[in-house]
């Protein structure tokens, strides 16, 4: 099993050291004494990390999101032990969606979040809408209550795959490094 991150957007230079602290806490644990560089995993565009031996990013996720850091961190599928991929996007304000993934890294929805729809699709209509009011299947109770009230089909579609299909993951912003700047201060001459 492999993990990898990305991380973009405004990075100030006084917090790189903790960034790469909890990142070696994730990679070698906490007292390991080795030091991951900074520079070796930073192109122009995002610092990039990738190990066959890490499985999660916890410390440094949780540091990133802290600090409201952009970033996107995967996890491999594991074929020996049949462990699911998945991914996980972070954009501070917009998003915090954790995604499954295939072996190739393609993004995966289960049938089960959508079946419940089939089901009320299938069964419900109008006409029997009170019959299926107390039904076992949360969303067939859903839907013949949004039809009860005289509610749009397409409507209920559109509100249950909002629940459920999470969206399009968008590209991270690029990364940029925010320099300290000292200010200066301007002297007053005497006497003048």
């Amino acid at each position: 099993m492999s993990a990898n991150i990305s991380i973009g957007g405004d990075l100030k230079e006084e917090l790189i050291p903790l960034l790469i602290n909890n990142l070696t806490r994730d990679v070698y644990g906490k007292d390991s004494g080795w030091v991951i560089e900074f520079n070796k995993y930073t192109d122009d565009s995002y610092f990039l990390f990738e190990d066959d031996c890490v499985t999660t990013f916890d410390y440094l996720e949780e540091f990133l999101k802290s600090h409201e850091i952009p970033f996107s961190s995967a996890t491999s599928y594991n074929i020996e032990t049949h462990d699911q991929g998945s991914m996980r996007v972070y954009l501070p304000g917009v998003m915090d969606q954790v995604y499954n993934t295939t072996m190739d890294g393609e993004l995966y929805l289960y049938a089960t979040d959508l079946m419940g729809l089939k089901e009320a699709l299938k069964v419900v209509a109008f006409e029997n809408a009170a019959l299926h009011i107390n039904h076992r299947n949360r969303t067939v109770k859903k839907y013949a209550e949004h039809l009860l009230k005289g509610g749009d089909p397409l409507d209920f579609v559109k509100s249950i795959m909002d629940e459920d299909v999470p969206p399009f993951v968008p590209p991270l912003p690029l990364l940029n490094i925010i320099k300290k700047v000292k200010k200066i201060k301007k002297v007053k001459k005497k006497g003048k």
